[in-house]
């Protein structure tokens, strides 16, 4: 017997409103009718914001038709320039983890001792660091370059000196508060998936 895949569209309207639907162009109108939101199909397809949708209208007039998506499958693009700091506690395995779940993002692991300048492995910039007033100049100089920044430590003096900075969001992660890595790495994943998905 065949296997027979169904693709289902799912539909994030901006209040909230979440419908499935088996057609891209049937996702792809309930957006435009609700004034804005977000289509996955596994991944995210599309996303329009109501000004956009405004934007559309305007061009389209009432000839705005749906159309299907492209059979290509296209990496899903980050829109908001998004650093992630890692402390020394968590480097190795989590770093790994965020780097597979967010290509488009830039993980910076603090490494400590033993390199003596930056060192770029795909998506992951191993950073080096002898102490917590070097961890401050790492995330100083990321928010210098226009990220905003997300610092994930279990340290809590070092959580609450970095929290003074403008552009830094602080994750305050005390291992032993979590049953093992994996969960530490989900939460990490959950809170990076939260800041991208807000407006």
């Amino acid at each position: 017997m065949g296997l027979c895949v169904l693709t289902k569209y799912i539909v994030v309207t901006k209040d909230g409103v979440v419908k499935i639907y088996e057609s891209f162009g049937d996702a792809f109108k309930h957006v435009v009718d609700s004034g804005g939101g977000r289509v996955y199909r596994g991944e995210l397809v599309l996303s329009l914001s109501p000004d956009e949708v405004i934007e559309l209208t305007g061009l389209f007039g009432e000839k705005l038709e749906p159309v299907e998506a492209p059979l290509t499958k296209a990496p899903v693009r980050v829109e908001k320039k998004i650093a992630i700091v890692l402390d020394q506690m968590f480097k190795g395995f989590y770093s790994n983890i965020l780097a597979r779940e967010y290509p488009d993002l830039e993980i910076h692991e603090v490494i400590g001792r033993g390199i003596e300048k930056p060192i770029r492995i795909g998506n992951v910039v191993k950073e080096p660091a002898r102490d917590d007033f070097d961890v401050l100049g790492i995330v100083e100089r990321l928010v210098g370059d226009g990220y905003r920044v997300l610092f994930f430590t279990g340290d809590k003096r070092l959580a609450s000196q970095v929290e003074i900075i403008s552009g830094v969001k602080v994750y305050y992660t005390p291992p032993n508060e979590f049953p093992g890595k994996e969960a530490i790495a989900k939460y990490m994943v959950e809170k990076i998936r939260s800041e991208l998905e807000e407006k």
